[in-house]
């Protein structure tokens, strides 16, 4: 009689092995209930009756999981990336890796781009691994790099977010502007590298902003000033001889506050990228093999990137 037992007892679980081996809860066939195809006449199509319950199907498989621990090597909707419907901002909004594989999360970044008809927020979004079931949500970010005035993150069509793992190096997000390249000069560290293409040229600033009174003193500061690259603030040891008036120009002027208070009412000074940080201890991405799911605020899948 005990023998009998645990030959029963053995055959159960070698079914319940071979259950999970063919796809477990995520086969349809394991909670779709009866769904049998009536006979039909030629050229007739029919459908089964009965009904596909998916949610039924995730409860179970939640169960079963909650015992024997998740395989991280799979993914279930409803579980870690959402309810896996297609989001309503699906056809105005793209996923790219740009640096996925790294190592550091610093460098490890996505890129997320519109191209929808008016602005998309996309603060309170979640970027989630279907390998590992890693995940992060996006929040907020400021327009002025060194303000704290936060602000949702707006997409217009055109725009695009560089989306960190790691931490900012100023300690918040922020949308670029025709200034921000005057952080990467203060040995900042950001990935990829802020441009300086969209800074005020340095020559046309001293035309603007200069505040010496005597023509040789601005004839010297421009062929000093004309050296300097864009959104660069030269070493202090290397304007030697300049006057007291290019020095306070170099120093109000050259610099990023400098440049934000002179051209914050520009129409060009805001930009189109945002560098959005999601302060992330650890990687959140496998260096290969992984499938990255972008979700709007409602967990529905706004785009998918795989490599």
């Amino acid at each position: 009689m005990k023998a009998d037992a645990l030959l029963f007892v053995g055959i159960l679980i070698f079914l319940f092995i071979l259950w999970l081996y063919n796809g477990g809860p995520n086969n349809p066939i394991s909670f779709s209930g009866p769904y049998i195809t009536p006979v039909t006449n030629v050229g007739q199509s029919s459908n089964g009756y009965g009904s596909t319950n998916t949610s039924a199907g995730s409860a179970i498989w939640q169960s079963v999981t909650s015992s024997f621990g998740s395989n991280d090597n799979q993914h279930y909707y409803g579980q870690n990336s959402g309810t896996g419907n297609s989001s309503g901002f699906a056809n105005s909004v793209s996923l790219s890796g740009g640096n996925v594989s790294s190592s550091d999360i610093h460098s490890e970044y996505v890129t997320i781009r519109s191209s929808g008809n008016s602005p998309i927020d996309i603060s309170g979004w979640r970027l989630v691994s279907e390998k590992s079931g890693t995940s992060a949500t996006i929040g907020q970010g400021v327009v002025i790099a060194k303000k704290t005035d936060n602000v949702d993150i707006m997409l217009k069509s055109g725009d695009e977010a560089i989306v960190v793992t790691g931490r900012s190096p100023i300690s918040r997000s922020f949308l670029e502007t025709s200034c921000t390249g005057y952080l990467q000069g203060d040995n900042e560290k950001f990935t990829p590298a802020l441009s300086s293409s969209r800074c005020p040229a340095p020559l046309d600033e001293l035309d603007d902003y200069y505040g010496g009174t005597t023509a040789s003193a601005y004839d010297k500061c421009a062929k000093y000033v004309s050296s300097l690259s864009y959104c660069r603030v030269p070493d202090i040891d290397t304007r030697d001889g300049a006057s007291n008036s290019c020095q306070n120009f170099i120093e109000h002027d050259l610099t990023y506050d400098g440049c934000v208070q002179n051209h914050r009412d520009d129409a060009t000074f805001q930009g189109s990228t945002w560098r959005v940080y999601l302060s992330q201890t650890h990687e959140l991405w496998r260096s290969s093999n992984d499938i990255i799911d972008l979700l709007d605020r409602n967990g529905n899948r706004v785009a998918q990137y795989s490599y």
